[in-house]
């Protein structure tokens, strides 16, 4: 597959006249320019734009053979609509014919700006045959081919690329899609992609930003609801989508969508008696309100009571002994420290304290680089341990689930690794001994198997 790099004249440059953008290969250079242009239309035009304002695409060099004979001319065999729009730039009364009006009198405008600058020469990859070429020409156009060719975004990652490199900020729906992701790790692999795109037109609607809790300021979403409140209707609405419980004809307007908000049931929607003084950011709200939600009646069964009323984080049957001197330290000042009185010590140290026993035991056992474990957040690095320690038999698959549960953020349970970051990052969190005793209890059997 010989090919090199050339800078070719455009005068000496060809159009394809098997293009297989034509319904039928044409017998000369005139009629290629003719056909291809009406096969575009106003394409071109948008196409001889954006040349004339950015120059040529250097990410997508067009494709070229050299043709048989003494005056050396070159084949497009990629790249032939580039081609044309610079041919047309150059001389506008070639494709004049097969114009609209409204295009004619653009053209003429672009041609003007053109000829102020010209492109006069073309750097092109210029392969051996163009046998040599067909790999790479058909990966460019005939879609995914899983994976090899040409993977678009969707309409999400068009969104939080604008959004990085925009200076703006996301639209609303690739704002709560973050929100999700941040409270509950990526989605399942496999699982069907949502249209951001369809999250927007939904939050669009001030009425129904009212029902979920959120209000509008500057392009930017704020709730009203602690993080686990405001999560639970924007996370309805993500489920069904995926799920096709909805689609996009189904919420188009505001009254379907109201309508559709007149389904969710009382747990779908935000606890009014959490509502906080004022709506802030995403990143700045409490992980839980002032009162839990109030559980639904069920019917009456024995349940466990803890079995004593300890001050402590850790209980004093623990029998985690760490070998390293400064994380037996660590350890040593949770099981002593007062929860109820000192709680944001405790919350910190025990974060502190998780991410210790982890990055030990993946260093024991070689699960990662220094460099990759560094650039690992914790969330992964909890997971890495749980499957090594499944995969030896030392713990169960129940255990396993539950890490898997913290380390995504599920909040069905006390222990996330969400909540961990917001003890040490957002100070609007107050964790309180209660929630920070239950965390340790769900993490205590996956410590206590870290340090066997």
């Amino acid at each position: 597959m010989g090919h090199t790099i050339e800078v070719v004249p455009l005068s000496k440059l060809l159009l394809d006249e098997g293009n297989p953008r034509l319904e039928d290969p044409e017998e000369s250079q005139r009629d290629t320019v003719v056909e291809l242009t009406k096969q575009q239309g106003h394409k071109l035009i948008e196409l001889a734009k954006d040349i004339v304002d950015f120059g040529l695409d250097p990410l997508a060099l067009p494709a070229v053979v050299a043709t048989d004979g003494r005056s050396r001319r070159y084949k497009v065999v990629e790249g032939n609509r580039r081609t044309l729009a610079l041919k047309a730039l150059e001389t506008p009364s070639i494709v004049l014919s097969a114009l609209s009006e409204p295009d004619r009198r653009q053209l003429a405008k672009l041609s003007e700006r053109f000829h102020s600058d010209p492109i006069e020469n073309v750097t092109c990859v210029l392969f051996d045959s163009e046998e040599d070429a067909r790999h790479w020409v058909k990966i460019r156009h005939t879609g995914q081919n899983s994976g090899v060719g040409l993977v678009e975004w969707n309409s999400d990652e068009k969104d939080r690329y604008d959004a990085r490199h925009g200076g703006r900020n996301r639209t609303l729906g690739g704002q709560a899609l973050d929100f999700l992701r941040e409270l509950d790790g990526p989605p399942p692999e496999g699982a069907r992609r949502v249209a951001v795109t369809t999250v927007t037109r939904i939050l669009k609607t001030p009425a129904v930003r009212e029902r979920l809790g959120l209000t509008l300021e500057k392009g930017r979403l704020l709730a009203q609801f602690p993080q686990q409140e405001v999560a639970r209707g924007l996370r309805r609405i993500v489920e069904d989508l995926r799920n096709q419980a909805i689609k996009v004809g189904d919420v188009f307007d505001k009254e379907q969508q109201l309508g559709y908000l007149e389904r969710f049931s009382a747990d779908d929607l935000p606890d009014p008696a959490t509502k906080l003084a004022g709506a802030l950011p995403f990143e700045e709200l409490p992980v839980t309100g002032s009162k839990p939600r109030a559980a639904k009646p069920r019917a009456p069964k024995a349940r466990p009571k803890p079995a004593t009323a300890r001050v402590t984080l850790v209980p004093s049957d623990c029998r985690i002994n760490p070998a390293p001197p400064r994380i037996n330290a660590v350890f040593t000042e949770l099981s002593t420290l007062d929860v109820t009185t000192f709680p944001n010590a405790a919350s910190v140290l025990l974060r502190v304290f998780v991410e210790l026993s982890v990055d030990h035991y993946i260093d024991h056992h070689g699960l990662m680089d220094e460099t990759k474990r560094h650039n690992t957040v914790l969330a992964a690095r909890l997971k890495a341990t749980s499957e090594h320690l499944y995969a030896a038999n030392k713990i169960p698959e129940d255990l396993r689930r539950a890490i898997t549960r913290i380390a995504d953020g599920r909040h069905t349970i006390a222990a996330s690794v969400a909540t961990f970051h917001a003890f040490v990052h957002n100070p609007y969190v107050h964790p309180r001994p209660t929630e920070l005793q239950t965390a340790w209890d769900e993490l205590q059997p996956f410590l206590e198997k870290v340090w066997a």
